[in-house]
């Protein structure tokens, strides 16, 4: 199926090169063509029986084909020369065997023209059509492409400011300075402010119209600090204890950008707690692969769909305003697109005995 569809669209290619392409080698090419199959054709048919036997309709696929590819000036000559060989050069009249009249062939070569003449408009309104499609498909693409830059660059110029008052914060909650009665208010303030950096971090990245080396900031990590980060935020899911971390010795260190990793490990965490049972455990590990640091997350879960890293960057699962699941949706399409611009990719096993192992790679080569 596949060989006769790539065979298909080399078939299409081809004709589209020899009938629709406008570059000048190529319509040399097929005015030479064109010509010298009509004088060929009218030259080995008369050849073996003569001009009673050769049909003048057989120009009409010729004036088509030369309507269709070459501009006026060039079919009207390949029309001409398909009258003057279907009309004047043929001694005989095909039907009758009677010698042909002026006005016999006269008529023929005013059909080929006519109908040389309204094939090419037809086909000129057509590319006019699609060119006109074109300039506007590449408009909408532009201003597309306009809205992410100028997103992304707001959203990067969001998350300085944002991390200067999460670690303020931070700072205060390490020191007590938050009066017990502030305390469920300071929590509140902390979980917006965490969700609000999560989204500007996944818009700038996933909409970064600058590139990976814009919006990265990369440094030197100690992975058991990440992890410890990570499980810290995930905590709230994971009240029985079921996160287990596994580092290994080759793993103890990882030179990435240290808010978009925690986000995407997180985020795969969470939802590894969040639809594994509760008496089951969430199992991570973490070792070196090359130039890349693993994180192999294994659950016990219902498995992901695979066809949701093809969807929107925000898209959930579960999209309807009654989800049962919170979250900030950052969606597959988001992480496996967050992953790669970490250098490493995000990928998915179905896990012996049920549920998913979700692996994540990440490029740590600068160590």
């Amino acid at each position: 199926m596949q060989a006769h569809t790539s065979a298909r669209t080399s078939a299409d290619g081809l004709v589209d090169r020899l009938l629709l392409s406008s570059d000048r080698w190529s319509t040399t090419f097929v005015t030479a063509g064109l010509v010298t199959g009509m004088g060929l054709a009218y030259a080995i048919t008369y050849a073996l029986g003569g001009t009673s036997t050769f049909g003048a309709s057989i120009f009409f696929l010729l004036v088509i084909a030369a309507a269709v590819r070459l501009r006026y000036p060039g079919a009207l000559m390949v029309t001409l020369i398909a009258g003057l060989l279907a009309g004047p050069l043929m001694p005989l009249d095909v039907t009758s065997g009677d010698a042909q009249q002026p006005s016999t062939w006269i008529a023929r070569i005013a059909t080929f023209m006519l109908l040389c003449i309204l094939t090419s408009v037809l086909v000129n309104r057509v590319r006019i059509g699609q060119a006109r499609e074109l300039l506007l498909a590449q408009k909408e693409r532009d201003l597309a492409v306009g809205k992410a830059a100028v997103i992304a660059t707001v959203a990067h110029e969001f998350r300085s400011p944002l991390t200067v008052i999460h670690g303020v914060a931070r700072m205060l909650e390490n020191e007590h300075a938050i009066p017990e009665v502030f305390v469920p208010l300071f929590e509140g303030l902390m979980e917006s402010t965490d969700r609000l950096i999560d989204l500007v971090t996944t818009m700038g990245a996933v909409l970064d119209g600058g590139g990976a080396a814009v919006f990265l900031r990369t440094e030197t990590l100690v992975t058991r600090e990440v992890m410890g980060s990570v499980a810290s935020r995930v905590a709230a899911r994971d009240a029985h204890g079921r996160l287990q971390v596994e580092v290994a010795p080759d793993a103890e260190f990882l030179h990435t950008d240290r808010e978009l990793a925690e986000q995407l490990l997180r985020h795969i965490m969470e939802n590894a707690l969040k639809f594994s049972p509760l008496d089951q455990e969430v199992q991570v590990r973490v070792s070196r692969d090359g130039d890349l640091v693993a994180f192999d997350v294994a659950d016990r879960g219902p498995g992901i769909d695979e066809a949701l890293l093809l969807t929107d960057p925000f898209h959930q699962g579960d999209s309807s305003i009654t989800r049962e699941q919170a979250g900030l949706g950052l969606g597959l399409f988001a992480a496996a697109r967050i992953a790669q611009m970490l250098g490493g990719s995000l990928t998915f096993d179905a896990r012996p005995g049920g549920g998913t192992i979700v692996r994540i790679r990440i490029a740590s080569q600068d160590i």
